[in-house]
């Protein structure tokens, strides 16, 4: 697939995710983008924390509600 239509398509999709969605994706964007640079213990055990944070918050969805989409 050519670079201009995967742009194309990746506007098309983005543009239907909700905020959470969009939040997931673009730490693995920048996980990708990070051109191997390694993650520190502590930056790990953040994102972890962050990541439960979210869960205990209620920012999740159940994987009924991830069949539905």
């Amino acid at each position: 697939m050519e670079a201009p239509t995967i742009d194309i398509e990746f506007e098309r999709y983005w543009s239907k995710l909700t905020l959470i969605q969009k939040e997931s994706i673009l730490s693995v964007i920048k996980s990708f983008a990070a051109n191997g640079d390694s993650v520190t213990i502590k930056q790990y055990n953040n994102e972890i924390d962050d990541a439960v944070s979210r869960v205990e918050e209620g920012e999740f969805y159940t994987h009924e509600e991830v069949k539905k989409m």
